[in-house]
């Protein structure tokens, strides 16, 4: 009952949030990548740089629109059955380790609190199905830590969980190692050695080697800068990069809890000895620890050292780490609480936990519903109401005001101008990035307006120009004057 009534809140959610906003910039690339005309030209234009995820989401949104439509709601429908699956995988994994209560209380706060997790479940991307995929990788290491010897078709299935994972997304490398290192870790501490289930890691992994030629060219809409900015030293001191959008408040509280609970128990059993390997004897246990402290300690060693990578939606995976700690954390509580207590606790009526649960989906509805208008990314409609008469053709650097307008104002004969020297000058990477992108798009969707700067000049004489940081490759050039229209809107007049 509890994973259903959270998949109708995604979909609500979903349905609501699809109502209002249109799809933005990485949307409308998987709504025009998933309109291609077969199977194979999609993925060669993935593959090309037009997008920069492996093929496994491709893929089975290929079947997906198929199905059920190219519509908004369609495409992003995905995602929300995509979450759903990931909050029952986590339920099922936190109930099998702390019971009924401490499971749903846990995994019911990491998500629904979570406005990282309603953001990417009302957006037709691969980061709910990452979600989706790594619960189920939990749940099958959880059932590793069962026994000592584990039959071959479920190392089998785990290392095709691994495949899938990195096929979704690169960060499928980082969480499944983890998920290794928490297994060796574990096994470590009850003295056993299991070779062939670490090495099913790997070989999942290996899954991944007929898309590294694609990889590397994908990899190339990043040279020579991304748009991402290297992130500072200070966000390793910053808590919030721990907490992958959970609120503070609750961590900090079902901890602090936690550790009074500790207390109390170390003071009624005093003289008795106490180790940590209760805790390292169970995986999944140490799994969640791990991807709490590893994955943003990776992520910005990478970011420094190789290429940025520091985004939150990248790193949402490791928020099942919190759901995993704060069951047991509860759990744990709920031991040590006096029986009068835990009897209350145990023994609420179903009548009474319905209505509770009615209304903390209804409020959560609600506080995502002004959260996802507060994160509207990007406000498209203005574009309407601002820009001037469409007497002449637009011209533009910036990818999302281009796509938004070729899709959805077809009446706006609107142009991507490539100028490999302006994107290079302007500081904001997201040009050079922009570039990359369009080039790729011309190769694989000619019917696309992308054009080079120089050939769109020889052909208009007089043009609109739509861009956020000024017309850069025309600004200087004697042969133009530019007029200012409004804040993002210029018009441009070759002087004879």
């Amino acid at each position: 009952m509890v994973p259903v009534a959270a998949l109708t809140v995604f979909i609500g959610t979903c349905k609501l949030a699809s109502e209002r906003n249109p799809l933005w910039m990485d949307e409308i690339f998987t709504r025009v990548l998933l309109g291609s005309p077969n199977f194979a030209h999609m993925i060669r234009a993935v593959s090309d740089g037009v997008d920069i995820s492996p093929p496994l989401y491709w893929s089975v949104m290929w079947v997906w629109t198929r199905g059920f439509g190219l519509s908004d709601l369609n495409l992003r429908l995905f995602s929300a059955f995509a979450t759903g699956a990931a909050f029952l995988g986590a339920w099922v994994l936190c109930r099998r380790l702390a019971g009924f209560w401490s499971a749903t209380l846990a995994v019911t706060m990491c998500f629904f609190l979570n406005g990282q997790v309603f953001i990417h479940c009302t957006q037709c991307r691969n980061y709910s199905l990452l979600i989706a995929l790594t619960s189920l990788a939990l749940v099958e290491l959880q059932r590793f830590g069962k026994t000592a010897r584990v039959a071959r078709s479920e190392i089998l299935l785990y290392s095709c969980t691994v495949a899938m994972l990195v096929m979704t997304h690169m960060f499928g490398f980082l969480i499944t190692g983890i998920l290794m290192l928490a297994l060796v870790v574990s096994d470590a501490a009850r003295g056993r050695f299991r070779p062939f289930c670490y090495l099913a890691t790997p070989m999942g992994w290996l899954a991944f080697l007929p898309w590294v030629s694609a990889f590397l060219q994908q990899s190339k809409i990043g040279e020579p800068r991304l748009w991402i900015p290297r992130p500072p030293a200070s966000v390793l001191w910053d808590p919030t990069s721990f907490l992958f959008g959970i609120p503070l408040f609750v961590v900090a509280a079902v901890v602090l809890l936690g550790g009074a609970s500790f207390a109390i128990d170390r003071i009624r059993n005093a003289g008795k000895e106490r180790d940590l390997s209760s805790f390292l004897a169970e995986p999944v246990l140490v799994a969640g620890a791990l991807l709490v402290l590893l994955v943003p300690l990776a992520t910005w060693f990478v970011s420094v050292l190789i290429k940025p990578i520091w985004l939150d939606r990248y790193q949402l995976p490791a928020m099942l780490g919190w759901c995993v700690i704060l069951s047991w954390l509860l759990g744990y509580i709920l031991r040590v609480c006096n029986s009068r207590i835990r009897q209350w606790v145990t023994g609420v009526r179903r009548f009474h936990f319905l209505i509770g649960a009615t209304g903390a989906l209804v409020v959560a509805v609600c506080f995502h519903q002004f959260y996802l208008r507060a994160q509207e990314l990007p406000n498209n409609r203005r574009f309407v109401d601002t820009r001037p008469a469409m007497d002449r053709p637009v011209a533009t650097q910036f990818g999302h005001y281009f796509l938004y307008t070729t899709l959805f104002q077809p009446r706006v004969d609107v142009y991507f101008v490539l100028d490999w020297p302006s994107a290079l000058a302007n500081p904001d990477a997201g040009y050079v990035t922009d570039y990359n992108i369009m080039s790729a798009l011309k190769r694989n969707f000619p019917e696309f307006k992308i054009v080079q700067a120089s050939g769109f000049l020889s052909k208009n004489d007089r043009f609109y120009y739509w861009d956020k940081g000024g017309s850069t490759w025309i600004t200087g050039d004697p042969r133009y004057k530019e007029t200012r229209l409004g804040s993002e809107s210029y018009s441009v007049d070759r002087i004879h």
